[in-house]
């Protein structure tokens, strides 16, 4: 089994990408803090900026979102201090030691000031990073496709939601939904009297409407497989103890819209977005971004390309998005995906 999502950078790319600024570092070290040469009170300060923007930077940009070194935002902090503590000790030790007569409050205050900034620049990669725009714009997606769908319900005389799949040849629900998603003229090039898998059908398949795409999974190189027909990152869960269960559409009369799933991000069963199908909650196991047979493929109900801490999203009855940890309880998961249950403390 393979884990899901694959690491993005391997362990050699991961150590390499920390040794450079480190290298870089030293040499700047060397050379400014050699013996012998008088150091200014303020030049402390202008190194260990140049520390934390040369390894702070490398860490957020190149390697922190897609390695997580340990998987949490702590241990990534950990990595920056433990790449900049040995040069402010051996700053300390030149200020300290080896020019008694410089100002040590200057060197420790300085070293002080680094370290709160250092910690702080950290904890606003949550929201500056790519990835935290990558997962606003997943739930957005989530949003405006739940506004179609109530759309859609509200067309009814008790509350329908539309089918998962219409039509022989089958037809897919992301392409019924087209024009409520303002790509009406995507939705008229689809031929719905031959196969979605068909030469006309797949020249639709190979056009991006990027609503149903995910942001991370373009970065990641798997929006589109070898034919150049995207992937879609969004699957209606169905089976038995679903909302979509296998006698036909439910009414949102008398439903716990609030705490029940209907939809869940399924990057991991590299779905084509024209395609008619969905994630079985009885075939694939209860959970999230669970291991599967090839790399990014995964045997969980729900698979995301969402870096730590950034979970996977679903999409509720009501319209509202809601983001799952990969340490859901299975059990708390299959009840949200029941409508005739709601889980507390979820």
């Amino acid at each position: 089994m393979v884990p899901y999502p694959p690491p993005y950078y391997s362990v050699f790319q991961q150590c390499l990408l920390v040794g450079i600024p480190w290298l870089v570092l030293l040499i700047w070290t060397v050379c400014w803090f050699r013996p012998g040469r008088k150091i200014n009170d303020w030049e402390p300060a202008l190194w260990l900026l140049g520390n934390l923007m040369l390894i702070g930077g490398f860490l957020i940009v190149f390697v922190d979102p897609w390695s997580n070194f340990g998987g949490a935002l702590w241990i990534d902090c950990l990595w920056v201090s433990l790449a900049i503590g040995p040069f402010g000790a051996a700053v300390l030790f030149i200020r300290l030691v080896a020019q008694p007569e410089a100002d040590s409050v200057v060197a420790v205050l300085s070293l002080l000031g680094a370290g709160t900034v250092c910690w702080y620049y950290m904890s606003l990669n949550l929201v500056t990073t790519p990835a935290g725009h990558w997962s606003s714009q997943c739930r957005n997606n989530l949003k405006q496709i739940a506004t179609a769908f109530h759309t859609i319900a509200d067309e009814t005389e008790d509350l329908q939601f539309p089918a998962r799949i219409t039509g022989d040849p089958p037809v897919s629900w992301r392409v019924r939904l087209l024009p409520y998603l303002n790509h009406q003229t995507l939705f008229d090039s689809y031929d719905p009297d031959q196969p979605w898998d068909s030469d006309k059908n797949l020249a639709v398949a190979a056009a991006n409407p990027q609503i149903y795409s995910c942001p991370a999974a373009a970065r990641r190189g798997e929006a589109r497989n070898a034919q150049g027909a995207y992937y879609t990152a969004y699957a209606i869960p169905y089976g038995e103890r679903t909302f979509y269960s296998p006698t036909g559409r439910r009414s949102l009369i008398g439903t716990q819209t609030s705490s029940t799933i209907l939809l869940v991000e399924a990057c991991g069963q590299q779905i084509i977005w024209t395609e008619p199908r969905d994630v079985s909650a009885e075939e694939l196991s209860i959970g999230i971004n669970l291991p599967g047979e090839e790399p990014y493929q995964s045997n969980g109900l729900i698979s995301h390309l969402h870096p730590y801490p950034f979970g996977g999203h679903v999409l509720m009855l009501d319209g509202s998005a809601k983001t799952l940890q990969s340490k859901m309880d299975p059990e708390t998961l299959r009840q949200l995906l029941d409508p005739n249950q709601s889980p507390k403390n979820w």
